[in-house]
């Protein structure tokens, strides 16, 4: 047997613009036009803002980029022969362990 919507599944009346009192007061309206303004004041300053960190980062780039390039560069190389070092002390270990390196003789 189907079941009828009761009243509650009825969406009459929604939707519809509630007319508020002071809508259509001067102070209002001229409150609505500041506001406005100041939230495009303040989103044009958040711009101008990221655009600036980003040119300074682009002139730091510039003036230091081969610097720091040559810099990383120089730690990599550095690092890389830690590494082989690390791993050579690690074979010489195994091998001396191992006893790799005896003669059969001593």
């Amino acid at each position: 047997m189907a079941r009828g919507r009761g009243r509650g599944a009825q969406t009459r009346g929604r939707g519809k613009p509630v007319k508020d009192y002071y809508e259509g007061l001067p102070s209002d309206a001229d409150y609505m036009r500041t506001a406005h303004q100041r939230a495009v004041h303040q989103a044009r300053n958040t711009w101008l803002i990221r655009l600036l960190v980003v040119a300074l980062l682009a002139g730091a780039v510039r003036l230091w980029g081969a610097d720091v390039m040559r810099l990383v560069q120089l730690r990599l190389h550095q690092t890389g022969n830690e590494v082989k070092a690390v791993g050579g002390n690690i074979t010489e270990g195994r091998d001396r362990r191992s006893g790799a390196g005896l003669e059969e003789g001593q």
